[in-house]
């Protein structure tokens, strides 16, 4: 055996006897704290409302329906914005603005929620005092906003331009080709990446 092939047989031992370990540590974790939670899950602990602080019981069924109202209002502000600068993008791509609205939407997706979480209580929370359900969902919608930019862009370049072709040399304008070629033929992954940018701002 050469020392290149004794080398190669050590690394590969390490890495994974590494890997092994990683996996058995977290093995370990998962199991701890689904055996240390398991026993208060009940259909109580989804249906109640929390419990006074000190006393027992209660569930997180105000939490359920709040995650889920920030959600869907957070959607409903972002969609329209995500999907109209993915629509521009896709359209005019090699154009100078095109390319700066590109650079913002992933330099907006690389930005951490906590930053994200600051900037909403700057400017909403903390200039009209109060906490509301709207300042988180318009919050949210700046994560919600640069994902599906960067879908509905991905999903309209991926349209033939076989289809977009033939419906300009039948003579329709390009909003119409947008809208009833383009847009149709990439709903479904316009939907996919809806449901994945609601997915990330409800975690």
């Amino acid at each position: 055996m050469t020392a290149r092939k004794l080398k190669n047989g050590v690394m590969g031992f390490l890495v994974a006897a590494s890997a092994g370990l990683l996996i058995a540590v977290l093995i370990v974790i998962v199991w701890h704290i689904f055996i240390s939670g398991v026993r208060y899950l009940n259909w109580d602990f989804f249906t109640k409302a929390p419990a006074p602080f000190g006393e027992s019981g209660g569930g997180v069924f105000n939490a359920i329906v709040g995650t889920f109202l920030i959600t869907l209002v957070a959607a409903a502000i972002g969609t329209p914005f995500g999907m109209f600068a993915g629509i521009y993008v896709a359209e005019h791509r090699g154009q100078r603005f095109a390319d700066i609205v590109r650079l913002c939407a992933d330099a907006l997706q690389g930005v951490p929620s906590i930053v994200i979480g600051i900037f909403g209580y700057t400017f909403l929370v903390a200039r009209f005092r109060s906490y509301s359900a709207l300042s988180a969902s318009v919050a949210l919608a700046f994560m919600f906003v640069p994902t599906t930019t960067r879908v509905t862009e991905e999903v309209l370049n991926l349209v033939p331009s076989g289809l977009k072709e033939a419906a300009y040399a039948l003579g329709a304008r390009r909003s119409s080709v947008v809208w009833n070629v383009s847009i149709k033929t990439a709903a479904a992954g316009i939907t996919s990446g809806l449901l994945t940018s609601m997915a990330r701002i409800a975690g």
